[in-house]
């Protein structure tokens, strides 16, 4: 981000500060911060074969996954771009914090389950037909189902973004012991009487010049609620944006730091990629937003040893259904 120069000068003979002050001060500069960010000129270049070189994590990820060899063009690195969706999905609902008894999203012969908001859905992403031909799915909620499994809690997924496509506007589907709710429009729109236990934002990009401005409120909302917040990127570059972003929103609604639980690349992110694009979820940063008020704690979710297995049992499975869908075994 823009570092600011300092904006009050030490001037002789003034105290030190007291935490009000040094908090209205830290609002101030992360609001020069985002308005010096609005008035720079688009980044031309936001990818780079630096900035998103494919890891020994995440060539060890699809191999057990895939299978094949490590090579460029092997099955585990074709297959990569297109399991890196439903990859994510898993790894970042294995970041989502316990269930509260009870809670939203749980069904009859449930103890608890998860609320989980998907912010930015699109049309040519999410939504694509053809990605979840490929899959072996019937659609996005079809996919959020499966990803979500047959064990934990149930899930009640809201679908939330500008780019959710008009005819799925207003839908809902139930899909065994999880549910999905399909909107169009922006999260800080909708009415604040639900809570989420979990938002999970695929590709926001917080700080392009073009999604800024929606971005902005809805971090505010969820910074002044307080809500875990899982993101993903191309690359790092855009991974520490997105960072700075969340930690940018805490100080502004003078909320607790934005704490960060995990953040750089994944072990989803697809290992092939595009010149000037990047690679699909490369990056993830997971991070607990304490919220006005009463201090949220930091609740501990599945390391990572537990998650990369149980994303991995995911994606085999996933692939095996499509497989059979698809005829081919």
């Amino acid at each position: 981000g823009v570092r600011a120069p300092p904006l009050l000068p030490r001037t002789q003979g003034r105290g030190r500060r007291g935490p009000g002050a040094r908090a209205a001060m830290a609002r101030l500069v992360a609001s020069v911060r985002h308005f010096l960010g609005a008035l720079a000129p688009p980044r031309t270049r936001w990818r780079s074969t630096e900035e998103c070189t494919a890891t020994p994590g995440q060539t060890a990820f699809w191999q057990a996954c895939l299978g094949g060899p490590p090579s460029p063009e092997g099955a585990a690195a074709a297959g990569s771009t297109l399991w890196a969706l439903p990859a994510s999905l898993a790894l970042a609902l294995a970041k989502a914090p316990p269930a509260p008894p009870g809670g939203a999203g749980s069904c009859a012969g449930s103890e608890a389950g998860l609320r989980v908001a998907i912010l930015g859905a699109g049309e040519r992403n999410e939504y694509a037909a053809g990605l979840h031909r490929h899959l072996g799915v019937g659609g996005l909620g079809e996919l959020l189902a499966a990803v979500a499994g047959e064990e934990g809690p149930a899930v009640t997924f809201d679908v939330i973004g500008p780019e959710v496509p008009a005819a799925w506007s207003g839908r809902s589907e139930r899909l065994g012991r999880h549910s999905v709710r399909h909107v169009r429009g922006l999260l800080h729109e909708l009415p604040e009487d639900v809570e989420h236990h979990l938002c999970i934002a695929l590709h926001a990009g917080f700080v392009v010049p073009r999604y800024r401005s929606d971005w902005r409120p809805t971090l505010r909302r969820l910074a002044t609620r307080g809500a875990r917040v899982v993101v993903t990127a191309y690359d790092v570059v855009e991974d520490a944006a997105n960072r700075e972003a969340l930690e940018a929103a805490a100080l502004e609604v003078g909320a607790a730091p934005a704490l960060i639980l995990q953040t750089g690349p994944s072990d989803c992110g697809a290992l092939q990629g595009r010149a000037g694009l990047g690679k699909l979820h490369y990056a993830m940063t997971c991070s607990e937003l304490p919220g006005v008020g009463p201090t949220r704690q930091a609740t501990a979710f599945m390391s990572r040893q537990d998650a990369q297995r149980k994303v991995v049992d995911c994606i085999r499975g996933l692939a095996v259904a499509a497989a059979v869908r698809h005829g081919a075994v």
